[in-house]
């Protein structure tokens, strides 16, 4: 930080000592200090880029030249900011092309004050830029120089392919590209100006000076002089007639435009001058052959200078071989529904013979009945007219297809013939059990589950295990969930319905496992057995651990029905991946683990509390887990029969807060004992092994304070819009001895969401509130509460509505030296509201 607010003292006091300060910068822009700080050093230095180029122009130029001829590509995080309360990051790359963002911000009053300064800062930019990016031809052809005469000097033209990627190409608005949109910007202004033309003089001189001119600046030049020919139209006279910027595909678009729209306001021998040029291109080359004869035609036919170019023209004229000026690259997009047809096309499938055509036409007729939003009418005589529909369709592929008919299609049409019938088993069990209903629907869910789509992809399986999904329409898939779904219907066992979900179960495919284990729950009345034995096979044996992650859903929706089973089957999949880390198995742990816990906070169990009491115990092992526990029970804070408190329905919140209590107990242990170990004012010291322990356990901690904030839903700091219900006041009641424990901690986010939290209950207890806020204001002042605005803002007003209605709780010598306390720290921090607030204490109590 030294090292910056130098860096920002040397910038904005140059003009003091320029040529001491541009020693001191100039260290700050060599290549290998950018390389190694440029992320964290520049931006500061470019901040000041408009008062070092009034001092220093030379110096202002060379940063530009250092600042685009390098590129930060790191993605290693950085802070943003040295707030603890409101903590963002940024990245090392992010950083720096912050920099370019604020030179490039600066460029329009540089340029405008400083013409010359402006117009080389532009020009080294866009080198950099290009030397950087390694600018290429789409053909991989090198960038190359070459020169032409400007008056008295020999101004360099170096080919970039800035038709690529800013004519008619991507314009980055972070990199150098932004400097040419300014610099077009400035040269529109000067046309304004009532020094034009000497202006525009002193911009081409000093562009014909730079040893190394790319030519999309040539060409921002050419674009602005077709705008105001009868200002640039003179001296770009020299640049319209240069052979290098008539063979370059960066710049003949730009020229053609330039030349009809200058030739009006140009004198014949000017005229004649680039129409000299013009026919000296050789034909050797194709492509400057092709650019002669569109330069040609860019030249108005009654403004002709010379009959040598009017012959030319008649020539060219006789032959057909005028061309058109446009751009060599022009970027267009175009946009059409990726449909049915789209995804045929694609494949290569022909619809051209009459038996592919009729399918198409019958799938057709089925993806109409899908309303817009997805939605689908299941009244019993809606079901039937869709039902006609589908029969249609499945008559079609139920019969004998001639080979000739792509299986692409037929895999296509079993799918939305599938995935429409699916659609139809989600309707009330009476409609399915209709007669003109069932046995239709049944015999197109059973034909389908006997499709070929989707067919096996072992790379699309392999992904399954931390990436569940899959395309669409899927045949087997959604006959899987269908038939399921159909089963509602019936009272005993259907034997072919049954016996094709054995079958599915078991398939190649991940997802049609899936659809088969997620929703098995649904036969515990018509097949218990087999439902238990499949999940039971899912979560030991399944590959996919996407499939393990659907078991482990459907088993806690079945642990009403036999909880030791559930326990098992859980256990047994934290069994089968302890120890392993390939994709997806830490999610089952998870999962699996989560599953018990469930049954621990919302139902009774001996062996769930004990498996609960060992997770808790195995502290600091899964931290981000017990973490993510603390998140998810905390819904339960609130919830529970007031009146009753013996009631039922308390039992998750007395177990969620018995589980806080444990937890950051336990947290506190971990802290504690590496503190005293190894002396927390040297953490940055310690071991990585205990840092890491002591961070996540006081991440845990402040999950807990969070959640406790958020309970209170005293979001905004709007607590006199808050009724206090029943349900608060019992909540305040019973995590005192949980706050006051967290009041103990030096995180100065754990701090805030207590006072915050704290904020809303000084109606009920002043007194007790005040003593907890300020133990966390004291305890967290190490860990530099008291350096945070947000922090500095709410205790003030917290004090202030204490003097206001609350002041008699300071009769208490013990508060009144809280009170103190707390004042004391944020007006020792500096905070203004603060030390106003401490001076007038003897004010108030006068």
């Amino acid at each position: 930080m030294m090292i910056v607010n130098g860096l920002i003292a040397v910038g904005r006091t140059i003009a003091t000592d320029p040529q001491a300060s541009a020693v001191l910068l100039r260290e700050a822009i060599e290549p290998e200090h950018l390389k190694e700080h440029g992320y964290k050093e520049l931006r500061w230095v470019a901040q000041e880029i408009q008062g070092i180029a009034k001092a220093d122009p030379s110096l202002a130029v060379d940063i530009y030249d250092a600042a685009y001829g390098f590129s930060e590509t790191s993605d290693q995080t950085t802070p943003m900011g040295n707030s603890v309360l409101l903590a963002l990051t940024s990245n090392r790359r992010q950083d720096y092309q912050g920099a370019w963002y604020q030179l490039s911000e600066a460029i329009p009053a540089i340029l405008d004050n400083d013409p010359e300064t402006g117009v080389r800062a532009v020009v080294r930019g866009l080198y950099g830029y290009v030397q950087r990016q390694n600018r290429r031809a789409p053909n991989g052809d090198e960038v190359h120089g070459a020169s032409f005469s400007l008056g008295p000097y020999t101004a360099s033209f170096e080919t970039d392919w800035s038709y690529s990627w800013y004519n008619g190409g991507y314009r980055s608005s972070q990199d150098a590209p932004a400097l040419l949109i300014k610099f077009e910007e400035f040269l529109g202004r000067v046309a304004n100006q009532a020094d034009a033309a000497a202006t525009i003089q002193q911009i081409v001189a000093t562009i014909a000076q730079e040893p190394h001119v790319v030519a999309a600046v040539w060409t921002s030049l050419l674009v602005v002089g077709t705008k105001r020919p009868d200002l640039y139209a003179a001296p770009l006279l020299p640049v319209a007639c240069a052979t290098p910027v008539m063979h370059s595909f960066d710049s003949r678009f730009q020229l053609g435009g330039f030349i009809t729209a200058a030739y009006p306001t140009l004198t014949p021998e000017d005229r004649a001058a680039i129409e000299a040029s013009i026919l000296s291109l050789t034909d050797d080359d194709p492509a400057t052959k092709g650019n002669k004869s569109i330069l040609v035609g860019c030249i108005p036919r009654t403004l002709i200078a010379t009959e040598v170019m009017r012959a030319f023209v008649q020539t060219l004229e006789q032959a057909g071989e005028l061309a058109n000026n446009a751009p060599v690259m022009r970027m267009t997009t175009s946009t059409r529904d990726f449909d049915t047809d789209a995804y045929l096309e694609s494949e290569g499938v022909s619809l051209k013979d009459p038996e592919s055509a009729t399918i198409r036409e019958l799938m057709r007729a089925v993806e109409e009945l899908k309303a817009p939003d997805g939605s689908t009418d299941l009244s019993l005589a809606s079901v039937r007219r869709q039902l006609a529909v589908l029969t249609k369709l499945y008559k079609r592929l139920n019969a004998k297809i001639p080979r000739k008919v792509s299986e692409t299609l037929i895999d296509h049409a079993c799918g939305h013939l599938a995935e429409a019938a699916g659609r139809l088993a989600r309707a009330k069990p009476p409609v399915l059990a209709a007669a003109s209903v069932h046995d239709l629907l049944r015999d197109i869910l059973l034909f389908s589950a006997t499709s070929k789509n989707p067919r096996f992809n072992a790379e699309h399986a392999n992904n399954f295990n931390d990436s569940p999904h899959w395309g669409g329409p899927s045949a087997r898939t959604a006959a899987a969930r269908g038939l399921l779904d159909f089963t509602r219907a019936s009272k005993k066992q259907d034997p072919e319905v049954m016996s094709a979900l054995r079958k599915l179960a078991r398939d190649r495919m991940p997802e049609v496992r899936l659809n088969v284990v997620q929703s098995l729950p649904m036969l515990h009345v018509l097949d218990a057995d087999w439902m238990w034995s499949e999940l039971e096979y899912a979560l030991a044996k399944d590959r996919a651990r996407g499939v393990v992650n659907a078991a482990i859903e459907a088993v806690a929706r079945l642990a009403y029905l036999d909880i030791p089973r559930v326990i098992k089957a859980a256990k047994g999949v934290l069994r089968r991946y302890a120890g392993k880390d390939e994709p997806g198995m830490a999610r089952c742990r998870a999962d699996a683990a989560t599953l018990i816990f469930d049954i621990h906070i919302h139902g009774k169990s001996d062996e769930a509390d004990q498996f609960a009491a060992s997770q808790i115990d195995a502290m600091p092992r899964d931290a981000d887990h017990l973490t993510a526990l603390v998140a998810r029970y905390s819904s339960s804070l609130l919830r529970g029969n007031v009146e009753d408190a013996s009631a039922a329905d308390n039992l998750p919140r007395r177990r969620t807060l018995a589980f806080y209590t444990v937890v950051i107990e336990r947290a506190f242990q971990q802290i504690e004992e590496r503190a005293t170990r190894l002396d927390m004012r040297s953490f940055n010291t310690w071991p990585s092994e205990d840092q890491t322990v002591v961070s996540s356990m006081f991440g845990l901690l402040n999950e807990v304070s969070q959640r406790l904030h958020f309970a209170t839903g005293n979001h905004h700091g709007n607590v006199q819009q808050i009724e206090l219900s029943p349900q608060l006041v019992r909540f305040y009641q019973e995590t005192k001895p949980i706050v006051s424990r967290l009041a103990n901690a030096i995180v100065a986010p754990i701090a805030h969401h207590l006072i915050q939290m704290l904020e809303m209950f000084i109606q009920i207890d002043p007194a007790g509130v005040f003593e907890q806020i300020a133990q966390a204001v004291r305890s967290a002042q190490q860990g530099g509460y008291s350096d945070e605005h947000m922090a500095a803002e709410l205790i003030v007003r917290i004090v202030e509505l204490y003097l206001a209605d609350y002041r008699a709780v300071f009769t208490d010598r013990a508060r009144l030296d809280d009170l103190m306390d707390c004042l004391d720290v944020f007006a020792r921090a500096g905070w203004p509201a603060a030390q106003e607030l401490t001076f007038r204490l003897g004010e108030i109590w006068r």
